[in-house]
């Protein structure tokens, strides 16, 4: 008996993506809320969902930097040390990592950020 294929290819409307693409995001949530591990084809799945449907990142309660734009060689720090270094309040910090304002990327619940990119743009907002 031959092997399956790796891959399954189907067609979908683009006006479809979006929602499934929502609801896909919603079920898997719900997953990792009760323990369920994420099975390693969600993420390729989300991102071809969510190419189709015109998002440049797959929607969800936090945008945060696009992976593809993100620097492996950038030094994180969560957002309550980069809060303290910098003097600002810890929503603020998670604000603009929400927004896409900095470099941020999500680590659990909490954000993992750029200290250079928050630095450049509280630099902005004080001149």
């Amino acid at each position: 008996m031959p092997n399956p294929p790796s891959t399954t290819s189907i067609s979908l409307p683009p006006a479809a993506a979006g929602p499934v693409l929502t609801w896909v995001l919603r079920g898997l949530r719900t997953d990792r809320v009760n323990g369920v591990s994420i099975p390693p084809w969600a993420g390729p799945l989300c991102q071809q969902l969510a190419a189709a449907a015109g998002h440049p990142t797959a929607p969800s309660a936090a945008r945060g930097t696009p992976v593809d734009t993100l620097d492996a060689m950038t030094h994180y720090v969560p957002t309550r040390a980069a809060a303290a270094t910098t003097g600002v309040s810890t929503g603020y910090v998670r604000r603009l990592a929400r927004t896409g304002r900095i470099l941020a990327r999500r680590a659990g619940r909490d954000w993992l950020v750029d200290p250079a990119s928050l630095t450049a743009v509280l630099e902005r907002a004080h001149r």
